[in-house]
């Protein structure tokens, strides 16, 4: 994809494994040069909440 540049991360903050998961996908976001944007979701309320909140434009690609 060429034009990726900002990739919204889903982070369960109650997920033990989740700040090394987290500190995996940065070191692979910045050699490839992408801006990460990190949101937490927990639950399907924080999905509904993270994906209501995003408008057009604010990021091009999702990993979770």
């Amino acid at each position: 994809m060429p034009k990726l540049r900002r990739v919204l991360v889903l982070v369960d903050p109650r997920d033990p494994v989740a700040p090394r998961q987290l500190a995996e996908i940065q070191k692979a976001a910045d050699a490839l040069k992408l801006r990460l944007v990190r949101r937490d979701a927990a639950d399907q309320t924080d999905l509904d909440r993270v994906f209501g909140a995003i408008k057009s434009g604010d990021v091009d690609g999702v990993i979770s």
